[in-house]
């Protein structure tokens, strides 16, 4: 919807909008939405692994997420794989605020979430949750382990919508 409002380009460099990216000058925004950056997976970091030990309800910001991940060395150089990373689309969303002067949450709602009436979908900012809403669970041995507890804040833009099975 940004590039057809004519507010950034896929070719552009993510540099444009959000600084103290590895290579920002290099990574573009479609390396980003076609998961070609290079950047690594903070998801797949010890750093975010002891956060979630430490507190798995407790809301972490975009910031704290993809540190780890800003950290760490290009695993090649933007366009020359494809490897996923959840960093990547925690960038993409850092865009649409810096784009818009909104924050991703009133961006999603507003481009979405409304137009689409899903009255029971939601963009949440810590584990207390309105209404009704699909569980997550941990595969494995009986019983399975509810992990809806958890903040979706771990996952941001990366997954942390909650919704009902009607929406």
């Amino acid at each position: 919807m940004l590039v057809d409002e004519g507010s950034l380009s896929l070719d552009d460099p993510i540099s444009t909008f959000v600084d103290g990216v590895p290579s920002g000058d290099e990574i573009s925004l479609r390396n980003l939405a076609e998961m070609r950056s290079g950047l690594a997976n903070y998801s797949a970091l010890p750093e975010i692994g002891a956060l979630i030990n430490d507190d798995p309800t407790a809301p972490l910001t975009e910031e704290q997420l993809i540190s780890p991940a800003l950290a760490v060395p290009l695993a090649f150089s933007p366009g020359a794989q494809c490897s996923y990373s959840n960093t990547n689309t925690i960038l993409l969303a850092m865009i649409v605020e810096a784009a818009t002067g909104h924050t991703f949450t009133a961006e999603l709602d507003a481009r979405i979430l409304e137009p689409l009436a899903l009255g029971h979908t939601s963009y949440p900012s810590d584990s207390d949750f309105d209404g009704p809403y699909i569980h997550g669970y941990v595969p494995g041995q009986p019983p399975l382990t509810d992990i809806s507890p958890l903040s979706p804040t771990l996952l941001g833009a990366a997954g942390g919508i909650v919704s009902s099975a009607k929406d």
